[in-house]
Formats: C-alpha cells, structure tokens, sequence
C-alpha cells in the first residue's frame, strides 16, 4: 500500500505548488518551488548517490515541476542541469548526458548554454574515469564553440587535470598551449571585452604556475592598455606582498586601490593588506 500511496502522495505535493503559483504573490510562490526544489535534491547530493529511489524521483518531479511552472526562465534552464546532476549522483551518466544534449540542442541560438550543456556531458566520463574521451569531447568544445567563455576556460581545465593527476609535464605543456591561445585571441580581437577575458586567463594561468615574476610583468603590461580593476590590483599587492616579499611596492599598490576606488567594497581587503604590511 505504501508504495502505491508514495507516487499519488508525491503528485499532489507537486500539482498544489504549481496551482499555488498562480495565487497571490506569484513571485513568492515561484520563488518558494524552485527552494522546495532544491531542499528536495539534498538527500541525493549528499549521500552520494546512497539514496532512494523514492527520494530520487521526488526531487526529478520538482524540478519538472519547476521547469512546468516557469517555462524558457533561468529558473526552468537551471533546473534541467539540475536534473543531469541528480543522474550523475545517482550513477546514471548515460541518463545525465541525454538530458545534456537536449538542452544543447534546444539552446541553438545561444551558444554560452549549448556550450556549457556539451561541456557538463563531457565531465561526466571524466567522472566514469575515461579522461581520453572526457578531453576528446572538451576539444570539440572548443571547437564547436570557440568564443564562448565555456570553451574559453577548458585550456584551464584541462592543464588543473594533469596537474591534479600528478602529470606535471603534461600540465606544464597544457597551461603553456592555454597562455599561447589566450594571446592569440587577445591579439586578433585587439580592444575588446573577449581580450580582457582572454588576458584575464593569462593571469590566472601564471597564478596556477606560481610563476610571480611573470605574473607581475604581465599586469603591469595590462596596466598600459587598461585602467586596472581594484580586484586586479589586489591581486597585484598580494604578490608583490606574500609572494616576492616586496612590502614597498605592495603598499604602492593597496594605496592605490584606495585612492582610485574609495567607494568599492574591496576597499575593504586592501587597507587589511596595508594592515598586515604595518603588522609584519
């Protein structure tokens, strides 16, 4: 009896909060769906897959119910990720990637969500442990969508791969072929918000390698092209600070972030940097 209650007890739950959407306080309502959403794919995220199936299909069911209820929204878009990462936490990466590549083939025209769709479908071998098809697939990504920002940070994800696998040679090589990439786009899309991204990765890079010096040349470069940003900066006067031991130009810095950007919220982390400057 119990199990014949669960699906019909389960399905009115979900039938009352979609009706319950279009009462007062419409926002509220959908709002208080795609929390319940979430609250309910807790017992699947965190037991690691060890859970029931009733649990399992409950929290599908809200998320559908989610997707029902907010059609072409983030909130819909969100919740049908959500769906693949309850089949993964579940074990069913075939199940996962289906749903992926509906969402990649639905998001023809905006290729920032086909290419995050094909770029999840791909994690998902890497997580099964076959990393020769999970970079195969990370490749065409790039190549299927080569200036979206997904596509943009698998050079990245590629080199933290080897790296996280004690691979240090083909890490080295990896980061060196994402910094040659990043500059060649920055290079042919001169001025632009793409470069800034792309520079920006540059960065990142050199930060992953722990290669300061060259991190610090390759700012101060940024520096004549752009006004530099306080979270730039902050990261500058962490170098030159934590890094390099040079408390003179790191003070430099944090003032300066002060002096341009008094009323930013990270004014905040660089007069702790001048503190801890004044502590050492």
């Amino acid at each position: 009896m119990k199990n014949i209650l669960r699906p019909l007890i389960q399905g009115i739950c979900i039938i009352s909060l979609l009706l319950s959407v279009y009462g007062c306080g419409e926002q509220y309502q959908r709002e208080r769906l795609v929390w319940m959403a979430e609250r309910s794919a807790e017992p699947v995220f965190l037991n690691d897959g060890k859970v029931s199936r009733f649990d399992f299909e409950k929290a599908v069911k809200m998320f559908e119910g989610v997707i029902a209820a907010m059609p072409e929204t983030p909130a819909a878009l969100n919740a049908r990720f959500r769906i693949g990462q309850l089949f993964i936490a579940r074990g069913e990466s075939e199940k996962a990637r289906d749903v992926y590549a509906r969402i990649e083939a639905d998001a023809a025209e905006n290729k920032e969500v086909a290419a995050t769709a094909a770029f999840a479908s791909a994690r998902t071998f890497e997580a099964s442990g076959d990393w020769i098809e999970a970079e195969k697939r990370l490749r065409g990504i790039m190549e299927t969508y080569p200036q979206t920002r997904q596509a943009l940070r698998i050079p990245i994800y590629i080199a933290r791969y080897y790296r996280k696998n004690n691979m240090p040679e083909k890490a080295e090589l990896a980061y060196g072929q994402a910094v040659m990439k990043y500059q060649q786009l920055a290079d042919t899309y001169p001025n632009t918000k793409g470069a800034l991204f792309c520079e920006n990765l540059v960065v990142r890079v050199l930060l992953e390698q722990e290669k300061w010096s060259q991190a610090v040349e390759f700012i101060q470069g940024l520096g004549e092209k752009y006004r530099l940003g306080p979270d730039t900066l902050l990261i500058l006067g962490n170098i030159y600070s934590n890094k390099l031991q040079d408390q003179q130009a790191a003070r430099k810095v944090f003032e300066r972030v002060l002096t341009e950007y008094p009323e930013h919220p990270l004014v905040k982390k660089a007069r702790e940097g001048l503190q801890s400057l004044s502590d050492s």
